[in-house]
């Protein structure tokens, strides 16, 4: 595997086993690097070393940006943290401090302005008229309705200080924790109601008046939907429209209101494509439907209603991500799904990281990865996703949307699709033109031959071996991977740790921790760390922020907010959960629900059967995979504690165990009757459970009948 040269500026410093390096001088062949401290040790490392100590050395390199040693210890600490793990008031204002930083460190580095009185002054009213001029396009009200920003030089020049010796946004959040707390405005089991009223009535096509919905809310709380003894505070009605101009933005609001058409005209980007002149300073990224028809894995032929035996042929989406400035290209995801916020953010992960093109059987190296400085959008809803704000904001990049029907401001990346269905698919069997003229009678369903897994090769070695050694009259005639390495000696961004980039792809919720570990959709999660984290002083009841992957399950990450990192959490049970996506699971455990008996917890026999059915109704109808979109995540956020998760710890039906439940309560009613003392023991945590042992795979259940599937999993539990 190839590695560029990492990017480091002025002040920059690499941590290599927990001993801090200053960079002496660098070449093309590597790096010398000298420890700090009393003793001094001068040692030489190559690229090739750095890019193994940050990508498989579990966090054995660290790159320290700017100078953070002047900066004060609460803000050290804040280097060292996720931007997930401050408030979301906090980030977003992080977020407004970091566009007049980056103003001032752009003019300055040009020459516009100085480090003066005059200087900041200058640069904080022209952020703060272009902030204006930005909220008056985008929400279309009135000029004398937006008030004008005012940041005075001195503030500038004290956010511009932090932000040159930390060069990330984590040194602008505001020092909240020196003013003390301010009183939450509603109750959080309140604000649950809002939001889920406010989600499921009030987003809806037929926009009903929020004073209908206050109304509906008003109702269920009076109506002990909270379930506590003393009643909660009612909000008024201008508490409601605040949570709502708070926490939903116009965007979305027109969008789910008015439609997509709507909020896509109203808010559209126009803006100037800049022209870059270093690797990874733009990139674009696209999706097109690849104009080939696939079959599925097995071969199976389909029965259609017709009785007549068929091809089970599908079409995929793909989306490509390519660097302007060398025509790399970066990275690509192909699937059957329709294009959403996981697509951009698997091809986005794979950009970042470095590629083994070997798996694909190419002969030429890919040596481009790293951070883009600039990523170049069209309007579609996939990248408008917080998901993908948050992950842009961490990584220092910066969003550039692009108007509606101007594909020429994207034009590297829409070259590429149709050099891409004009010379990737130009012999391939199945293909289906741009249109029926230009298909005319070609058998589109009984040439196609190809599956999934050949065309995510094909497509890899058609990249690596084709397409990156072809000259290109854009970048002087030169191949794309000799363009890449002319200006390698300009480096490539890197986030400080490697860990960072594996909490980018998740579903964020927030969960309590017990003896047990954590319960996430029905499913626990259970590892040594988290519950030495759980031990602390102070963290008994604590909800620590939780994210999971939508694509699998199998495992979680939780935020280890003293540290500022994240924890990977296995699942207790991973023959349920591994390789299993959001959808697949909640088709499963309702399938389940409706074979268990009413007020029952899901056997775990159940939900195994259920998951072996809907597999086996899959691959007999040739059913297409259930797609995930960004309203399914708002689904699993709202409903993530929804009693239908509930499953039981043994493989029975469930009835046994809601008895036993019973009789535990009423025994544990009488103990500490007897002794009140046991009310205040320390709680034991219990141990962590051994793992399953293997199981048979689907088709030998199904093979072998139900009997022996209900051995197997008798033995399992």
């Amino acid at each position: 595997m190839t590695f560029s040269q990492i990017r480091l500026g002025k002040g920059d410093a690499l941590v290599i086993d927990d001993v801090l390096y200053t960079v002496l001088c660098r070449d093309h062949l590597g790096m010398t690097l000298q420890s700090t401290g009393a003793r001094r040790i001068t040692t030489t490392k190559t690229h090739e070393d750095l890019g193994t100590l940050y990508f498989e050395g579990k966090n054995r390199l660290r790159i320290i940006r700017g100078d953070i040693a002047s900066l004060p210890p609460e803000l050290q600490e804040n280097i060292a943290k996720s931007l997930d793990a401050f408030s979301p008031q906090d980030s977003r204002e992080a977020l407004r401090r970091l566009e007049y930083c980056r103003a001032m460190e752009r003019f300055h580095a040009r020459g516009v302005v100085s480090k003066t009185k005059a200087g900041y002054r200058h640069i904080a009213k022209l952020v703060a008229r272009l902030r204006r001029s930005r909220t008056i396009r985008v929400d279309g009200v009135r000029h004398d309705k937006v008030p004008l920003e005012y940041v005075g030089w001195s503030t500038l020049r004290d956010w511009y200080w932090r932000y040159s010796r930390g060069k990330c946004p984590q040194v602008l959040v505001p020092e909240n924790a020196k003013k003390g707390k301010a009183p939450e405005s509603l109750d959080p089991e309140v604000e649950m109601v809002v939001a889920k009223w406010i989600t499921e009535r009030y987003l809806t096509l037929e926009r009903p008046d929020l004073t209908v919905i206050y109304d509906l809310i008003v109702g269920d709380l009076e109506g002990g939907s909270i379930g506590r003894i003393d009643p909660p505070s009612i909000p008024s009605i201008d508490t409601v429209r605040r949570w709502v101009r708070r926490n939903v933005s116009e965007y979305e609001e027109i969008y789910y209101r008015k439609g997509r058409e709507e909020a896509e005209r109203k808010f559209r980007h126009i803006r100037r494509a800049p022209q870059s002149q270093i690797p990874l300073e733009v990139v674009e990224i696209d999706h097109t439907w690849v104009d080939l028809l696939l079959v599925d894995d097995d071969g199976a032929p389909l029965i259609n209603k017709h009785g007549k035996v068929q091809k089970r042929v599908f079409r995929v989406w793909i989306t490509t991500a390519i660097c302007t400035a060398t025509r790399m290209v970066l990275g690509w995801h192909i699937s059957r799904d329709a294009p959403s916020w996981v697509s951009v953010m698997s091809c986005l992960r794979m950009s970042i990281l470095p590629k083994d093109m070997t798996e694909y059987g190419c002969d030429t190296p890919h040596p481009a990865f790293g951070v883009p400085t600039r990523l170049r959008l069209d309007n579609g809803m996939e990248f408008h996703s917080n998901s993908l704000k948050a992950a842009a904001a961490e990584l220092g990049m910066e969003l550039c949307w692009l108007p509606r029907k101007k594909a020429n401001l994207k034009g590297t990346v829409e070259r590429l699709i149709g050099t891409l269905n004009r010379d990737f698919l130009a012999f391939m069997g199945g293909r289906t033109f741009r249109d029926k003229r230009e298909k005319g009678d070609y058998p589109s369903e009984k040439r196609a031959v190809y599956t999934l897994a050949e065309i995510q090769r094909l497509f890899g070695y058609w990249v690596g071996d084709i397409q990156h050694n072809r000259p290109r009259k854009g970048i002087d005639a030169r191949t794309p991977l000799q363009r890449w390495e002319d200006l390698a000696g300009a480096g490539v961004n890197l986030p400080p740790t490697s860990e960072q980039l594996h909490a980018i792809l998740a579903l964020t919720v927030n969960r309590t921790v017990n003896g047990e570990g954590v319960t996430l959709l029905g499913l626990k999660y259970q590892s040594h760390e988290m519950q030495a984290m759980h031990r602390r002083k102070g963290h008994l009841g604590k909800k620590y922020m939780v994210k999971v992957d939508p694509l699998d399950i199998g495992a979680m990450l939780i935020m280890d907010e003293e540290k500022g990192r994240w924890l990977p959490v296995p699942a207790v049970n991973p023959e349920l959960a591994e390789g299993i996506s959001l959808i697949e699971w909640r088709a499963t455990v309702e399938l389940a629900r409706k074979r268990t008996a009413a007020r029952n917890r899901i056997p775990l026999q159940t939900l195994r059967q259920a998951r072996l059915a809907l597999a086996e109704e899959a691959r007999r109808k040739g059913t297409k995979p259930i797609r995930m979109k960004s309203a399914d995540l708002h689904w699993f956020e709202t409903n993530v504690d929804d009693p239908m998760w509930d499953l039981a710890a043994n493989p029975g039906t469930g009835t046994e165990e809601r008895e036993r439940d019973e009789h535990r309560r009423r025994r544990g009613r009488k103990g500490r009757e007897a002794d009140p003392d046991a009310l205040h023991s320390p709680r034991r945590v219990g141990a962590l459970p051994a793992p399953a042992p293997a199981i048979l795979s689907q088709c030998d259940l199904h093979d072998h009948g139900e009997e022996v599937a209900g051995e197997l999993i008798a033995i399992i539990d």
